[in-house]
């Protein structure tokens, strides 16, 4: 466990990987395996030991010695605010989860085909570490931010965090559609 930082939320950022300072970077790519793409970190909050989460870095640096950046989105999904203080933890435990449900929250028609298609053929680029339960911002280039609720099986998978792979099998579920008036009228 290394000293406290403080969660710095940079609007810039457009996938769930977190940003650490040059010298943990520098420190983390000796002592990770080359062929992990993704690295898992435990954020604990300082004042509250009970409430983890475990995200992705991918290799990238903060702009400061002192803080972890962190896509503003994702900060708010998680309940991360600004300026608070976390410790954080190097994860060297792999394990693949096998299959994920992607709860989108809004419905299949809204989205046009090739955001469809753009979200389930990259996911992985933009999330890769997943807690069961955790909703995810996802950025689409035709449709800017979409919230994505990662689910798979507790009793099959019970460990706190998983990795997502290439051939990990993403099942899409869209919100439910509405009924009109006259259909609930039938």
């Amino acid at each position: 466990m290394w000293n406290s930082y403080t969660i710095q939320c940079n609007e810039t950022i457009t996938d769930n990987y977190l940003r650490l300072p040059n010298f943990l970077s520098t420190s983390l790519k000796i002592r990770y395996s080359k062929d992990l793409f993704c690295k898992p970190i435990r954020l604990t909050r300082s004042h509250d030991r009970k409430r983890a989460w475990v995200l992705g870095w991918a290799g990238a640096t903060s702009a400061s010695d002192s803080c972890i950046e962190v896509s503003t989105h994702l900060a708010a999904n998680l309940g991360l605010i600004s300026s608070e203080s976390v410790r954080i933890e190097a994860l060297y435990e792999v394990n693949w989860v096998e299959r994920v449900s992607a709860k989108v929250d809004i419905e299949f028609e809204e989205l046009m085909e090739e955001d469809r298609d753009y979200l389930e053929e990259n996911m992985l680029n933009q999330l890769c570490v997943v807690m069961n339960g955790n909703v995810y911002p996802l950025y689409l280039p035709n449709r800017g931010l979409l919230n994505v609720k990662i689910e798979y099986d507790a009793k099959k998978y019970p460990l706190e965090y998983y990795f997502m792979k290439v051939d990990t099998e993403v099942i899409v579920e869209f919100k439910e559609k509405e009924k009109s008036d006259i259909e609930n009228a039938i």
